[in-house]
């Protein structure tokens, strides 16, 4: 798996507003695609994890 690009997008005063996009792809299996998920309290438990694991292996940071 490869990360391709990230984009954080913040609302102007509502912090739900506040989300992750990650575009991911991987050569070995022919596929692309975006995982979209909110910060904090509002992010999903199974997009979390894929962000840990891609935050760890790319070191991205957010």
């Amino acid at each position: 798996m490869k990360l391709d690009e990230v984009f954080c997008f913040e609302g102007e005063t509502d912090p739900g507003d506040e989300m992750a996009v990650f575009a991911i792809s991987s050569k070995a299996l022919s596929v692309a695609g975006l995982l979209v998920n909110a910060y904090d309290v509002y992010a999903d438990e199974q997009a979390r994890k894929i962000v840990q694991h891609l935050k760890s292996v790319y070191k991205v940071l957010l």
